[in-house]
């Protein structure tokens, strides 16, 4: 334990003996929870037992004030919790169980109201990623190590000290993880439509102001969400897991937003309500990131996702398609169609047009199909 001094390891035994928490202890000396949890496993530190009696009644009561839980007390003096719990309230001392495990300081009340960008991405993304623990009122943000610097900017947003992030290295697939424990703002998510329980049954928030919608989805996308490029054939897929009644709510902004309407399938393996939404097609694609990323800021960003929609904008600029909008006029609707029954093969019209060869397929699908 070269990274504690020896004095500062005789106050953490001592106050863990007395039944201080390590959160508390944590917090007190600034030090990382998991390194106090090795010295207490590596110098086997039990909380002390101590003979009760009533006279102890202002040593318990000075413990409690202190910051040790009624629970640790009632072990350490051999009595019940109910007692210190009692002697607290009668010296208006006692501690709110839903604030006692406060371990540091953060804004809870950062999704009390959805009104701004950034706090609708965030949204966004713990519906996806999050575990909101209600019965423990703690909400719990794990990502991959990989995504550290993303934890680092929830933390911030959060208002938390980028100290409390903690990186979990003794496992396959380490993780960086923070732990905010508040029944405000478990229930704040609840509110929000983040309960405890959300993975099949969330449905997209109806309160959320029409202009915060591409960054709600966009947290969503950073959390359930894929850009994949198959350099095989050098064709982009856009892919987001969710269930079945939030999906087709994103079918049709996207539909409102973009005229695509991409289809709603069925996706899980367990017989649950667990559905995918896919796009393919590259400037389908495109139109779809690029209006996810509108206004969007670094701090309201996965850095690795972000930087496959940058590929993805690169390889359509550099197809030097200049036309003023996506939709093709009628004249050249005709034009295409009429060369193409007229013999000239799909690689032809696409150099021809400057057109990709899907929307080229889709127009004479429907061609025929109207025929």
């Amino acid at each position: 334990m070269d990274t504690i001094d020896q004095d500062t390891k005789n106050k953490i035994i001592k106050m863990y003996q007395d039944g201080f928490a390590i959160k508390k202890l944590s917090v007190k000396f600034n030090i990382n929870d998991n390194l106090i949890k090795k010295l207490i496993k590596e110098l086997n530190i039990q909380i002390l037992k101590k003979q009760y009696s009533i006279d102890k009644k202002d040593e318990i009561m000075q413990l409690y004030s202190a910051g040790v839980s009624a629970k640790n007390l009632a072990y350490a003096y051999s009595m019940s919790k109910s007692k210190i719990i009692k002697w607290s309230k009668e010296k208006n001392i006692f501690r709110d169980p839903s604030k006692a495990i406060r371990s540091f300081i953060f804004n809870e009340n950062i999704f009390d109201i959805i009104d701004i960008p950034e706090k609708a991405y965030w949204l966004g993304f713990l519906y996806a990623d999050a575990y909101n623990n209600e019965k423990e009122n703690v909400v719990r943000l794990a990502l991959a190590k990989k995504d550290l610097d993303h934890v680092y900017k929830f933390a911030k947003f959060a208002e938390i000290n980028s100290n409390k992030v903690f990186i979990y290295d003794k496992v396959k697939h380490p993780k960086a993880i923070v732990n905010l424990n508040s029944k405000h703002l478990c229930q704040a998510l609840k509110n929000a439509g983040c309960p405890q329980t959300k993975t099949f049954i969330i449905k997209y928030p109806e309160f959320l102001n029409e202009n915060l919608d591409s960054h709600f989805i966009r947290g969503m996308f950073d959390g359930d969400g894929c850009l994949y490029y198959n350099y095989n054939n050098k064709e982009h897929k856009f892919s987001l897991v969710s269930t079945k009644e939030c999906l087709e709510r994103i079918v049709d902004i996207f539909s409102i937003n973009l005229d695509i309407t991409p289809f709603v399938d069925y996706f899980s393996k367990t017989n649950n309500n667990t559905y995918i939404i896919c796009i393919k097609g590259n400037e389908q694609i495109y139109r779809v990131m690029t209006w996810l990323y509108t206004d969007a800021q670094n701090h309201m960003m996965l850095t690795r996702k972000y930087n496959k929609y940058l590929f993805l904008k690169q390889h359509q600029e550099n197809r030097n398609i200049n036309r003023p909008n996506y939709l093709l006029s009628k004249e050249t609707k005709d034009n295409i169609l009429k060369d193409y029954f007229n013999g000239i093969n799909i690689e032809q019209i696409t150099e021809k047009y400057k057109i990709h060869k899907i929307t080229i397929f889709r127009l004479i699908k429907k061609h025929k199909i109207k025929k």
